[in-house]
């Protein structure tokens, strides 16, 4: 939570050295974990993705490729990865990336804990717009996969501090495509920015507490 507030103010790479430096952990492995952590928020993202994307857009036979694509190249990256180095050591240059990134098994496993937490955080929206806004026009089939489609859309925006924008105007367009009125979509983006944000400072807060006992 400590590096996810950082990334508001400097951008993305100050949070992940944030992170990692309050973890105590050296720079080769906290690429490797981020990296892998990555990977396993994006596999259940892609997967509500593209059935967000079957019933909703009707070019969506070459977006689910594209995201069938990806996933594969994102499950077998570590068997992508070995081939690679075997290739190279017929130039006589060696490196060993894969022995630190997820088996296709081990991203299975972890994506599955994902999708549950993923599940909870999309309910969470759903509940916001239909009680905090009073609105039924959002479905909790729509409401998943929207959220984290937008979330995706803000995590990749490199200079965009947190993803800020990028997300809310990601989460107000798919509301829209959706069927939800623009005002009520619009509001709904920036309620969620503030839950999340204040759901952050929360997190810090327990943590330091939970620190100050020991």
């Amino acid at each position: 939570s400590i590096g996810r507030i950082y990334r508001y103010l400097p951008g993305k790479i100050f949070g992940y050295i944030a992170r990692h430096a309050a973890q105590k952990d050296n720079l080769k492995n906290g690429i490797y974990s981020s990296a892998n952590e990555y990977i396993i928020s994006l596999i259940p993202i892609f997967i509500l993705d593209i059935l967000f994307f079957t019933f909703k857009i009707k070019m969506s036979l070459t977006i689910n490729l594209s995201i069938f694509l990806i996933l594969f190249f994102l499950l077998f990256s570590k068997n992508l990865i070995k081939i690679t180095e075997r290739v190279f050591e017929k130039f006589s240059v060696n490196y060993f990336i894969s022995e630190n990134v997820f088996s296709p098994i081990q991203l299975i496993k972890f994506s599955s804990i994902s999708f549950i937490s993923i599940i909870f955080h999309g309910l969470s929206f759903y509940f916001l717009v239909k009680l905090g806004l009073r609105d039924d026009s959002l479905t909790i089939l729509n409401a998943i996969p929207i959220l984290y489609l937008a979330g995706l859309a803000g995590q990749l925006s490199i200079a965009s501090p947190g993803g800020l924008g990028t997300r809310e105007a990601s989460l107000s367009f798919l509301m829209i495509l959706s069927g939800t009125d623009e005002s009520i979509a619009l509001s709904a983006a920036v309620m969620s920015r503030m839950t999340l944000f204040l759901s952050e400072l929360v997190n810090v807060a327990i943590s330091r507490i939970k620190d100050s006992n020991y």
